[in-house]
């Protein structure tokens, strides 16, 4: 996947990476979208990032449905769930970032 692509990309001597989506987004709408034959391989590639922890931002109070942002209010708060889901399930320290 391209994420996969991206990790491989950052240089081993890289202290601190920022990353809008890593490997554990992917676990979690893989499993949202019952696409469970790819847990497993995404779950081997979270172990070899070596995460250090996570920040999660929490949902803000409106959700606009866009060309881009296509899911409902409800959908949204689904995935939400299962993000917020495969972050406390890794294990790593969540850093949670409130709405603003």
């Amino acid at each position: 996947t391209e994420a996969l692509l991206l990790e491989s990309q950052i240089p081993k001597e890289a202290k601190t990476v920022f990353q809008d989506r890593g490997l554990i987004d992917h676990l979690a709408y893989a499993k949202f979208n019952n696409h469970e034959v790819l847990v497993p391989e995404i779950s081997r590639h979270i172990e070899m990032a070596n995460y250090a922890f996570a920040f999660f931002c929490e949902q803000v109070g409106e959700h606009t449905q866009t060309d881009i942002r296509h899911e409902s209010a409800d959908v949204a708060t689904q995935i939400h769930d299962h993000l917020l889901r495969a972050y406390e399930e890794s294990g790593l320290e969540i850093v949670h970032l409130p709405a603003v």
